[in-house]
């Protein structure tokens, strides 16, 4: 008995880093509901004006993180799958490729995510040592 040969072909790569993307966008989300909820328990204990203002500018940082995340703001591949139409293959062929592309723009959004959060991770962990 023959096997057919995968629709995927030998773009399984691809999908493993789909599943990866999505694990660390879940993660992603996990730590900005942990920061907000932060930022919003410091906020009603904090007087200090220059305290306010650090939480100022994590709350912006959040908001972007949460435009990354939830806000579709992945860009679109630069080139257009071409409207023509094509022949099976190169319909398969230019669909992993717009995918690829997506795919790319994910992981870049997912590692300016990762750096926001770390950087405001940093600032409310000194904002929780002062008001500790």
């Amino acid at each position: 008995m023959q096997t057919q040969p995968s629709p995927f072909g030998d773009h399984t790569d691809l999908l493993a880093s789909l599943q990866t993307v999505q694990a660390t966008v879940q993660a992603q989300t996990a730590r900005f509901h942990q920061q907000l909820g932060l930022v919003k328990s410091l906020a009603a204990r904090t007087q200090d004006g220059a305290r306010i203002e650090v939480l100022g500018n994590v709350s912006l940082s959040l908001h972007r993180v949460h435009t990354l995340l939830f806000g579709g703001a992945i860009p679109t591949p630069a080139e257009a799958t071409p409207g023509q139409p094509a022949g099976a293959e190169e319909s398969v062929q230019a669909a992993f490729a717009e995918f690829s592309s997506l795919l790319s723009a994910t992981q870049g959004a997912a590692e300016e995510v990762d750096a926001l959060l770390a950087q405001t991770e940093g600032q409310l962990a000194q904002l929780q040592a002062v008001a500790a």
